[in-house]
């Protein structure tokens, strides 16, 4: 089940937000079966699309830093599908060693339908993926790992290019002296980990990433300053069990959603009309 995670906004700069599985070991998925898959999601997500397979996602591990480099050495084989509603803002990524689903922003009027809305949708095609795998008799579906990750893009305010400062609250954009000019962008990349409920160690991790971004405004051939910010959440369910992967996705969202409030400045924090508590 689902509570309030934190403060929420009127108004989020999230762009796309998604919801990941991780299979271990893969789904031994046929061609067939994925065919099995969109005669029972054709309603909701009638449009097929075939995919690159993704390469493999790291486990996370909290042991002692690696200074080896690790390589992986040939192409993923099998098959990704993206099964998508009408629309194309909600999409269902299938591939033998994930299940993922999209909420994407198609149009600038689209607002996010809260994790409230997303969390039970992707219970269901889990649920019925699960059941799939189920009657293959090749074994119950087990989840190594599980993953929210949020995508926000924060433009510049008014007239104003927006700034570092102005979006991250621990960047100050001071120097000691006068040498330097104003930078010309910031890349940042942070991450923290996250505790399990019992303290006996990490469950996870969250990752933060923001990286300028230049477009043109609404209605503009200008280009206007901007940032991309994600923010994710990955770790080990307590269980292998489908129950311990949703429940995994409530701690990652409850971090992503209190992360981005603690790292944004109460300036930006206007802008979005943030609420007492969280908008489920």
């Amino acid at each position: 089940m689902t509570g309030p995670a934190g403060p929420g906004f009127v108004r989020p700069p999230v762009n796309e937000v998604a919801l990941a599985v991780y299979f271990s070991p893969p789904l031994g998925l046929r061609s067939v079966d994925i065919g099995v898959l969109h005669e029972r999601w054709r309603d909701r997500y009638p449009a097929t699309l075939d995919q690159p397979v993704l390469p493999p996602v790291p486990v996370e591990t909290f042991g002692p830093p690696s200074l080896g480099v690790t390589f992986h050495l040939g192409a993923p084989t099998g098959t990704r599908v993206w099964f998508q509603t009408a629309g194309g803002e909600r999409v269902v990524q299938v591939q033998a060693d994930r299940l993922v689903l999209n909420w994407r922003r198609v149009s600038p009027a689209d607002d996010y339908p809260r994790f409230a809305t997303l969390r039970p949708e992707f219970a269901r095609v889990l649920a019925e993926l699960a059941e799939l795998n189920d009657s293959l008799g090749v074994g119950p579906l087990r989840v190594g790992q599980a993953e929210v990750s949020y995508t926000n893009t924060i433009e510049q305010l008014g007239a104003e290019p927006v700034t570092p400062s102005d979006i991250i609250a621990p960047w100050s954009g001071d120097h000691t002296d006068a040498f330097l000019p104003p930078e010309e962008d910031v890349r940042l990349d942070l991450r923290y980990r996250i505790p399990k409920a019992d303290g006996t160690g990490p469950a996870g991790r969250l990752y933060v990433a923001m990286q300028p971004a230049i477009r043109p405004g609404p209605g503009q051939t200008t280009p206007e300053s901007s940032f991309v910010l994600q923010l994710f959440a990955r770790g080990v369910p307590s269980t292998p069990e489908t129950a311990g992967a949703l429940d995994f996705l409530d701690l990652a969202h409850e971090w992503v959603v209190n992360g981005f409030v603690s790292l944004t400045t109460p300036r930006m924090h206007k802008v979005w009309g943030q609420m007492t508590e969280e908008i489920l």
